[in-house]
């Protein structure tokens, strides 16, 4: 409890999408709000669904046995902050103000993540850097994130880029008058890939939608 994830989705095997498995830490995730938003992460609508997804389809194998971390982490973490939109029993308000100090929090892991790991912060510059955000517990945070980043680099990264990744996309569909139906179709029928190879295809396929609405 004190070192394990806050829960994790165990991918389903190729020839078994029945054998779904999500592990919650009851120690960092007692219920409420934080279960509520952690199960949108790893179960419905993030990896289990999107995993499950994914193998239901017609990729090749060699597709879904591949890791792309910022796909499938940048979708979990995507979903995981919309779900603040659904009828959670959140007032709209405060709804927003939580989606928005969760993605600022990670974020900073994220920034804190570069400049560790690419850079060469220490953990005193982390430290300071922290104290700018939050100045009570900023000695407590630093004590845990630079073990964390440098335990695993890039791992902040491939969660906040690749959430960044599907918000640029989403508001560029949306301004050409397509659904978020629309558009979360087409992210989860592409399926796991680098943003580099899906954005060209999306580009496409935006094209492809606007053209055919203005016929």
């Amino acid at each position: 409890e004190a070192y394990c994830a806050p829960a994790f989705y165990l991918t389903a095997p190729l020839d078994d999408t029945n054998a779904n498995t999500i592990y919650i830490n009851k120690k960092k995730t007692p219920g409420g709000l934080d279960l509520y938003t952690t199960l949108a992460h790893e179960g419905y609508p993030g990896h289990l669904y999107q995993t499950v997804y994914s193998q239901s389809s017609d990729l090749c194998d060699l597709r879904k046995v591949m890791n792309f971390g910022s796909y499938s982490e940048g979708w979990g973490t995507y979903v995981e902050n919309y779900s603040y939109s659904l009828d959670n029993g959140l007032e709209e308000g405060l709804a927003e103000l939580l989606r928005c100090d969760s993605s600022i929090n990670l974020a900073i892991c994220a920034l804190v993540d570069i400049n560790v790991n690419y850079y060469g912060w220490s953990r005193e510059q982390v430290k300071e850097y922290l104290e700018s955000f939050y100045s009570e517990s900023a000695e407590e945070m630093t004590d845990f994130l630079y073990n964390i980043v440098i335990d695993e680099p890039a791992n902040y990264v491939q969660y906040y880029e690749g959430y960044l990744e599907l918000i640029s996309m989403r508001d560029e569909a949306l301004d050409e008058g397509i659904s978020l139906k629309e558009y979360h179709t087409f992210i989860l029928d592409f399926g796991p890939a680098q943003f580099s190879v899906i954005r060209p295809y999306f580009e496409e396929w935006l094209k492809q939608q606007t053209s055919e609405a203005a016929a």
